[in-house]
């Protein structure tokens, strides 16, 4: 359980990185500036999506997990300069080291002098990709272009939202463990966490089906008794009407023609009436 949330998380991060490159990163409009004088990432006009934006490598790791998770990753053993990183982030309990495991969405890659997101397939986010910051790079590229590779721990508390906000700052809110965490795809290929246990949406799942299954036994259970009662009941009223419809006449019975009780339709017999001794058959009522 504790690797999937690891990797569902990741998912989200790299599908976040993927549609803030697409939204606000096209290099061939200039929409960017690849500027290594800030570990912080800044517009020009001062809120997100205003003004041209200005990042470098390291900057845009930290930029996409801030936005995306609501963390803070350079409190995370994370750092600005890449040589820092790659030296502290091995013995950091952060971080899962994972340069010779099969990489996973959202794992950090690491150099001397460049970081980059490994996206998924053959692709990476790359934010000093100079003079542009921001784009998507052939990918991983672990082995040649990068040495190391880093997981974050699952025990790392976030806050997701999924949603830019107003401007650029250091995400934050009420933190909430990953576990308090389920993962959700939705049709379009993005993704994203919703406040719910994932014990509760398997519980929930659960007793859906229960109640659909004690459904389909119903109806199954219900269908042949109302069958053969609905039978039943149209046999004795057949039964009954076939004798009580008959007329007795004057050359009968050498008295004037008379019919006998029960004919008309209120006299019907139905199952109700025998049970309740309606049509005075027996002395007995089955309910006394």
């Amino acid at each position: 359980m504790q690797e999937l949330l690891i990797q569902l998380v990741g998912e989200y991060v790299a599908q976040y990185a993927r549609d803030f490159i697409a939204q606000y990163c096209t290099p061939t409009e200039e929409k960017t500036v690849y500027d290594n004088s800030s570990a912080y990432p800044s517009w020009e006009d001062g809120s997100i999506g205003q003004g041209k934006f200005h990042c470098c490598c390291s900057a845009g790791v930290w930029y996409m997990y801030n936005l995306a998770l609501g963390i803070d990753l350079y409190a995370l053993d994370f750092n600005g300069l890449c040589s820092t990183a790659i030296s502290q982030m091995p013995s950091s309990p952060n971080w899962i080291d994972v340069t010779n495991e099969t990489l996973q969405p959202g794992d950090v890659l690491l150099s001397s002098g460049h970081t980059e997101m490994y996206l998924g397939g053959t692709e990476n986010a790359n934010f000093g990709n100079s003079p542009y910051a921001g784009k998507i790079s052939p990918g991983p590229r672990l082995g040649s272009d990068f040495t190391k590779a880093f997981r974050l721990q699952s025990s790392v508390d976030v806050t997701p939202n999924g949603a830019l906000p107003s401007g650029s700052g250091s995400g934050g809110g009420t933190s909430v463990n990953f576990s308090d965490f389920y993962f959700n795809g939705i049709p379009d290929g993005k993704y994203s966490l919703a406040h719910t246990s994932l014990w509760t949406l398997i519980v929930e799942t659960l007793a859906q089906i229960a109640d659909y299954l004690i459904g389909i036994l119903t109806y199954i259970i219900r269908i042949p008794f109302i069958g053969w009662t609905a039978i039943m009941d149209n046999l004795l009223n057949w039964t009954v009407n076939t004798v009580t419809d008959t007329e007795v006449t004057e050359e009968d019975m050498g008295i004037d023609s008379v019919e006998v009780e029960g004919a008309d339709d209120e006299n019907r017999l139905t199952i109700d009436g025998l049970l309740y001794n309606d049509y005075q058959l027996t002395n007995i009522n089955i309910f006394e």
